[in-house]
């Protein structure tokens, strides 16, 4: 996935090795509800781990919530966690919301028209995640499907700090759309924002296709468009 650890809740239960194969650390969990969901929220749920698959943990926690023993606080916080999986999934129209252009014109989502969206909420704080713009502003296969017209990038700040926004927007791509959240994306849990910067694609009718998508998943699903 696109993440930094400066992300809003790129927080992990324990450090993961990439070399750790799944069903070997899977195994070894234990039956208690608590390592379990701790496990699952490691392997499938953090936005760090290489396993990362958003159906598998809203399966598992499914099936955890299923159970009429669960501790009560394991119960919220599972029932929080699926709460925000659930936000905006593949084939779900994305919430709409209000953003401030470069213009200083009020914009929204829903009013963009183009075959192709991709909605990139980031964070100009952050190292990381300016090196991944750099990388998409610098794509041919993003620029290409701009100039063709079948592409709009909208990028929007959503941390709240609209003195950071005022000096850094301006630094955005020319030909992408840059905003700044008006609506409260984050402290209304609009969103899923996991770690910045978090990408969706959404269709000409706002429809989400990806959700976190990896690069190379999002520019070959712009190249297939």
């Amino acid at each position: 996935m696109l993440y930094t650890a400066c992300g809003r809740n790129a927080t992990s239960d324990k450090t993961l090795s990439s070399d750790e194969p799944e069903h070997e650390a899977m195994a070894t969990s234990s039956p208690d509800p608590w390592s379990a969901d701790s496990l699952a929220y490691l392997y499938w749920g953090s936005p760090a781990s290489p396993y990362r698959d958003e159906a598998r943990y809203i399966s598992f926690l499914d099936s955890l919530l299923a159970s009429d023993s669960l501790p009560e606080a394991l119960r919220e916080r599972a029932d929080f966690r699926r709460h925000i999986a659930m936000l905006n999934r593949p084939g779900t129209i994305a919430a709409d919301f209000r953003y401030l252009g470069r213009d200083r014109r009020e914009s929204r989502l829903h009013d963009l028209q183009s075959p192709l969206i991709l909605l990139v909420f980031y964070d100009p704080e952050c190292p990381h995640c300016n090196d991944i713009l750099r990388a998409l502003a610098a794509s041919k296969t993003v620029n290409t499907a701009i100039a063709q017209k079948e592409l709009v990038v909208l990028a929007i700040y959503a941390e709240g700090k609209r003195d950071v926004w005022d000096k850094t927007c301006r630094h955005m791509p020319a030909n992408w759309l840059v905003g700044y959240d008006l609506t409260g994306v984050l402290d209304d849990e609009i969103y899923d924002l996991p770690a910045m910067p978090t990408p969706y694609l959404l269709d000409s009718d706002k429809r989400v296709i990806l959700k976190d998508p990896t690069i190379p998943q999002l520019l070959r699903r712009i190249s297939a468009q």
